[in-house]
């Protein structure tokens, strides 16, 4: 079975990821407006827990549950994974191999489904945390290092986020979520290629930007000072983009996912890079009047972007 095929399973069959990931997330979100992601988590877990234990099934107890609300610190995204893995490895242990050989898939079954039912500030936008915390949680779990787990800094974790590139050497060179080139040992540095870590308050990520590109308007939006023209960066001027405004992180998946596709397959034909040149003339002030309009943004992410994103893939 190919990627697309198992993809599909994983998505749409009875008592898949993707059903598990659609029907936690629809209740998490109705407790959201009242409650904080911490106690959002809590509530869901405990709430699944007593339903697996009134059909007979102990399948979350109460050490398990503490252990990963611990281990998921608010983020719901690993709440769900912890909830497939616990039904997985109760019982029939063939069933948790599965998900262990085939983890990468299936996270991402579980942030596509739940990045498309939450609110920009709930979105699950840094994939490779997701995947080594999942590793720690399985290796804990099963008590065993199936995974090897590598400790890195801070600093190289947020590193790790930046978006490679075939332009230039990926261990050093990569771009930050505006496309600037940014240079792995000019961290901290106000250098060409230097760049810092930014908390972002409003969706409590940490991003690797360019120094220039970690200024803030009054609306605590980021602005972008300076992007890649071919091996150097260059000032620019103009706001945020389209796909941005819509996805509310530049360092989302699907954002990187568009900004590959553009790297890697568009600035590769004159006509693409025509429309990359069309895109960034028209996008900035489209963008603008895109911003704090949730019913807008959805109907762009859902029935234009998010259906590209899974054409190019």
């Amino acid at each position: 079975m190919n990627k697309e095929d198992l993809k599909d399973v994983l998505n749409y069959g009875l008592g898949s990821p993707g059903e598990t990931t659609r029907v936690l997330t629809s209740e998490y979100m109705k407790l959201r407006p009242i409650s904080s992601r911490k106690d959002s988590c809590r509530k869901i877990l405990t709430e699944r827990a007593t339903s697996y234990s009134m059909n007979g099934f102990d399948i979350i107890d109460e050490a398990l549950l503490e252990r990963v609300l611990l281990k998921s610190d608010g983020e719901f995204a690993l709440i769900i994974f912890a909830d497939i893995f616990a039904s997985n490895n109760f019982g029939v242990q063939k069933r948790i191999q599965l998900v262990i050989e085939n983890l990468d898939i299936i996270l991402e079954v579980i942030v596509e489904n739940y990045n498309k039912l939450v609110d920009n500030v709930d979105r699950c936008n840094n994939f490779d945390s997701l995947i080594l915390k999942a590793k720690e949680f399985i290796n804990d779990e099963i008590g065993e290092s199936i995974f090897e787990v590598k400790k890195v800094s801070m600093v190289d974790n947020v590193w790790e986020s930046a978006i490679k590139s075939d332009e230039k050497n990926s261990e050093k060179w990569r771009k930050d979520g505006f496309g600037a080139w940014i240079y792995r040992d000019e961290y901290n540095k106000s250098t060409a290629f230097g760049w810092r870590v930014f908390t972002n308050q409003m969706h409590n990520k940490q991003l690797p930007l360019h120094w220039q590109n970690t200024e803030q308007n009054k609306d605590g939006n980021i602005i972008c000072k300076v992007i890649a023209n071919g091996a150097n960066n260059v000032e620019y001027k103009s706001g945020c983009y389209i796909a941005t405004v819509c996805y509310g992180n530049i360092n989302s998946i699907e954002v990187i996912k568009l900004r590959e596709f553009r790297d890697t397959k568009l600035s590769k034909s004159f006509l693409g890079r025509l429309f990359i040149k069309f895109y960034y003339t028209v996008s900035p002030s489209i963008a603008k009047r895109m911003v704090g309009n949730d019913t807008i943004n959805k109907f762009v992410r859902k029935n234009i972007l998010d259906l590209f994103i899974k054409f190019i893939q």
